[in-house]
């Protein structure tokens, strides 16, 4: 039988009280368990389960697919996602993403106009969120 999610109340290193999350398998959960880092490719998140979510903003090329580094190591291949937001009012942009590995990505924006003209390859702020496992 498992125990349901609770809390605990502790007193952390600094003498102050603090709240930690204590799953059905007694496993606390705290701001101290979870690892978080940034670099140059982005932030990253590992969390004692081995959940692990990298976030980075990235401007590909105007000539097509563009390779960006993670911001840590996935064991498997993580789910990555994009957005981006145009900078005219009449664009229909498109974010691909390809080539996804545990340490990279491709990535592309395309758009066109809601009259149908095509703009092309852009070099258009992508915001990226990818989420996987780290162990």
């Amino acid at each position: 039988m498992t125990q349901p999610r609770d809390t605990a109340d502790v007193i952390n290193t600094r003498g102050t009280a603090a709240t930690l999350d204590v799953n059905a398998n007694g496993d606390v959960w705290g701001a101290s368990n979870v690892e978080y880092g940034t670099n140059a490719n982005g932030e990253y998140w590992k969390y004692p389960d081995g959940l692990l979510i990298c976030t980075r903003s990235v401007t590909p090329s105007v000539t097509g697919m563009t390779t960006f580094s993670l911001a840590s190591t996935f064991i498997n291949t993580p789910r990555i996602v994009g957005s981006t937001i145009s900078s005219t009012s009449d664009a229909i942009l498109n974010v691909k993403l390809s080539n996804i590995s545990t340490t990279t990505f491709q990535c592309a924006v395309a758009g066109i106009t809601q009259g149908g003209s095509g703009l092309g390859f852009l070099a258009q702020l992508i915001d990226v969120l990818a989420i996987g496992k780290w162990k």
